[in-house]
């Protein structure tokens, strides 16, 4: 399960250091959007993931929140996902990123950074879009906890 609380505490860190040092954040916050009826505070990381926060959960200053509908988007055609096995394998490439292999019920093979994958915890589930499978959305045990981008591998 995602730690919200450690989650929190690391947005607001690299949010404020960036301030300091003038570097880009790594996090950005976005607006409440609603998926499936549940209302979710989503934290960009790095572009390349998302995690939702649920409005309960958030303790979030409303000063580090940005307006965006980029992300309400991304989340737009999750009603027609489908679940991705777990191969339980995991491919190293160059610079020694690790891949984590999935497959779609059609068995095309689809990868993504096992480091992108471990803030979300244990007990997720995998889903991607039937038309579009360049994002893997994660899904605890009762509802979503965010996205991430799909790794080419060359």
């Amino acid at each position: 399960m995602l730690d919200f609380g450690k989650l929190q505490a690391d947005v607001i860190k690299d949010v404020f250091k960036s301030k300091f040092t003038g570097k880009v954040a790594d996090y950005k916050v976005y607006g409440f959007i609603v998926i499936d009826g549940n209302r979710y505070i989503p934290v960009v990381y790095k572009n390349i993931s998302i995690f939702l926060i649920p409005v309960t959960y958030c303790l979030f200053s409303l000063a580090i929140i940005d307006v965006g509908i980029a992300v309400k988007k991304m989340f737009e055609n999750i009603k027609d996902v489908e679940e991705l096995k777990d191969t339980k394998t995991i491919k190293q490439v160059a610079g020694g990123i690790q891949l984590k292999e999935l497959k779609t019920p059609d068995g095309k093979t689809i990868f993504v950074d096992e480091s992108l994958l471990k803030p979300f915890g244990q007990g997720i589930r995998y889903y991607v879009n039937k038309d579009c499978d360049t994002v893997v959305y994660v899904k605890g045990a009762k509802e979503y906890l965010g996205l991430v981008m799909v790794t080419r591998k060359r």
